[in-house]
């Protein structure tokens, strides 16, 4: 059962009535239609070394991963020593060293590589010697479900004695790759692809992969006042009335097992300052997995944009049985803020997920903050959330769920 405090007076979790969890259709969280402004570039080797008439390739990768347009363009500063042309591709043309850079189309951001040119005695060329790195032709790769990509390793030296490699994937069920580097999509979710060298294992390249549903509808979101736009429905949801995907707290993918044993920490009640050095009690960008899916600028809400949600003066919430006719149960929340007056959203009655299955699912509501519970015994052990059923909402510091348990996530965006 789940693991909840209340202050006095307030509201009691409603007897949890286990059901079969069934399987949730796979949802994309990748928006359509809104632009995602490019921040930075940055090359993977700052220098390369290649002999005259070799072609290497300059890699990169465009932050962030879902940047809506990552066009580059690339220059040298001196040609005549080494030349780039428009897909990247570096050839040695005389002895010496230059400097290519490569810029992204969107804000102008720029990073570079030294490259030296080489001109061995011996015109004919001689062995390269064992591998010294591994470039890939991307390092990032958004890849919609049932689709794939070849992706290219460049061995450095060009020349080294044995440039084979071996391509591996982290999670098979998400994404599958061949032994030439084609990446194809399977579900919904992240992975890494790494290419080893057969010679010398001690060298590698990573590709995080992010498998998507192209055809999963955008997000909409509704200026709610006080600066926060809510999303019209929950993560991995289709529609408002829809459930959606239950996340552990500061865990970005979905699972079976909502136990201590799966959870990412895999301590019960550990600190998580443990893993987080900056002792900051909300959850940083990388254990987010709002801004994981949807990008900066979207987020987990803090405890405090809850609390300013639940606030009665300023926001009604009418618990519904039916909501639009579809037999979902839920709370309607609707603004009385100035300028976003009338506006309203759905947050189903979606209950929870633990080591027992889905529970209180169509009584009660749970949604995950992005706050660390503090303040006692169990810090690390416990986050905030938001919770309701039809008796009303409860959003209060004592309130705390245990961080390995599956709670909805109804994302949102700052002004």
């Amino acid at each position: 059962m789940i693991t909840n405090r209340f202050v006095s007076g307030a509201l009691t979790v409603l007897a949890a009535v286990a059901l079969c969890i069934t399987t949730f259709s796979v949802t994309s969280c990748k928006r359509k239609g809104a632009e995602v402004a490019v921040t930075g570039v940055t090359v993977s080797l700052p220098s390369i070394t290649i002999e005259k008439g070799q072609v290497s390739v300059i890699s990169y990768a465009v932050q962030p991963a879902n940047a809506s347009n990552k066009a580059v363009s690339f220059s040298s500063s001196d040609p005549s020593v080494a030349s780039v042309d428009e897909e990247g591709r570096i050839t040695g043309k005389s002895a010496g060293t230059a400097t290519v850079t490569v810029t992204t189309k969107d804000g102008g951001f720029t990073d570079t590589v030294k490259v030296t040119v080489t001109d061995p005695s011996n015109p004919g060329g001689s062995s390269g010697g064992p591998v010294t790195g591994i470039l890939l032709s991307t390092y990032d790769l958004t890849l919609p479900v049932g689709t794939a990509v070849k992706l290219s390793a460049y061995v450095l030296p060009g020349n080294a004695d044995n440039t084979d490699v071996d391509w591996k994937t982290s999670k098979a069920p998400v994404a599958i790759v061949d032994d030439y580097g084609q990446v194809t999509g399977i579900m919904v979710g992240s992975a890494s692809v790494t290419v080893t060298s057969k010679s010398n294992p001690s060298v590698s390249a990573k590709c995080e992969i992010l498998v998507v549903d192209a055809d999963a509808p955008s997000f909409e979101f509704v200026n709610m006042g006080n600066g926060i736009s809510w999303a019209n429905r929950n993560l991995g949801a289709g529609k408002p009335e829809e459930i959606g995907y239950f996340y552990a707290w500061g865990e970005t993918e979905l699972k079976d097992d909502y136990s201590w044993d799966s959870y990412f920490d895999g301590t019960e009640g550990k600190d998580f300052f443990y893993y987080n050095p900056e002792k900051s009690t909300v959850l940083q960008s990388n254990h987010d997995v709002v801004t994981k899916m949807l990008g900066p600028g979207y987020s987990i809400p803090k405890f405090e944009d809850w609390e300013i949600l639940a606030n009665k003066d300023n926001y009604d919430w009418t618990w519904t049985s039916d909501y639009n006719k579809s037999g979902v149960s839920g709370i309607v929340v609707k603004s009385k803020v100035k300028g976003a007056e009338g506006n309203s959203i759905f947050l189903p009655a979606a209950g929870y997920i633990d080591e027992n299955g889905l529970q209180a699912n169509s009584t009660s509501g749970f949604y995950w903050s992005s706050s660390l519970k503090t303040g006692d015994e169990e810090i690390g052990a416990y986050s905030h959330n938001l919770m309701f059923n039809s008796s009303g909402v409860s959003c209060s510091k004592d309130l705390g769920v245990a961080r390995k348990t599956g709670l909805s996530i109804r994302p949102i965006r700052k002004k």
